[in-house]
């Protein structure tokens, strides 16, 4: 009887921690707030010589963000939403947790005002969480307009590094 109860215990103890487990998505859940650093190279055709390309490199480009990060309809995705200061838009994309630090994003589409020049990109993206520092990296492809040629079309290639800390009651 005695052992019997004990295995019983122990099947209850069991299944109370399987129930409690944390589920992959719940470390991210919250309010994430820092920069994101962008290092894009634009060129353009030269509108002085026919069939010249102009290769821009632009100093980095460093933003303000802020992000929220909510549960997925399945235990491994999370869903970020950015709203990008001085616009309208919102972003809602959703992410893959491969490990229980890594998200993968996939291919994000984002429509952006960059120093200057209106780009729409292609970000295929990448995040990490380490206590509490959500960072997010990838390279961008896009085309776009320069604010002194708006007639020409440029193209956009570079890489987006963004480090972001998770706020809590007293960085908020």
């Amino acid at each position: 009887m005695k052992k019997s109860l004990i295995i019983a215990l122990c099947c209850i103890t069991v299944l109370f921690a399987a129930c409690k487990k944390e589920k992959p998505y719940e470390k991210y859940l919250g309010n994430y707030k820092g920069s994101c650093l962008i290092d894009p190279t634009i060129s353009f055709e030269n509108p002085m010589v026919q069939g010249q390309t102009v290769i821009q490199e632009v100093d980095d480009v460093t933003l303000p963000m802020e992000i929220n990060i909510t549960a997925g309809e399945a235990d491994d995705q999370i869903i970020v939403t950015y709203k990008p200061e001085d616009q309208e838009k919102t972003y809602t994309f959703t992410g893959t947790i491969l490990k229980p630090e890594v998200v993968d994003f996939g291919t994000v589409t984002v429509s952006e005002v960059i120093d200057g020049y209106t780009v729409n990109a292609d970000v295929d993206m990448t995040g990490t969480l380490v206590n509490d520092i959500f960072s997010m990296s990838g390279t961008l492809n896009g085309t776009g307009y320069a604010p002194l040629f708006p007639d020409i079309p440029i193209s956009m290639t570079g890489t987006l590094n963004a480090i972001l800390n998770k706020q809590t009651e007293t960085t908020k």
